[in-house]
């Protein structure tokens, strides 16, 4: 997402940036069941994961780690291919 990179929606799910997909005609529908079980949580919960997952790459981001011209991770696919 950094790159600016297209990434396919089949891709975008094997990343996880994706939770679903589906057709047009029916993303008001799968939006609803994909936030289905967050419905009724409280919201400072929710907030307080996803800052917490988050918080390494937010870390960096605000840091002034000279993370190198491809940044701090390498993917275990490109480090295979290294």
């Amino acid at each position: 997402m950094m790159t600016g990179a297209r990434v396919g929606a089949e891709r975008a799910i094997e990343l996880g940036i994706v939770d679903a997909m589906g057709e047009v005609d029916a993303l008001d529908e799968l939006a609803v069941s994909v936030a289905a079980p967050m419905r009724g949580k409280q919201r400072h919960l929710l907030a307080g994961i996803k800052h917490g997952i988050n918080k390494p790459l937010l870390d960096l981001f605000h840091s002034d780690i000279d993370d190198g011209p491809y940044g701090a991770y390498q993917s275990p696919a490109l480090a295979a291919k290294a």
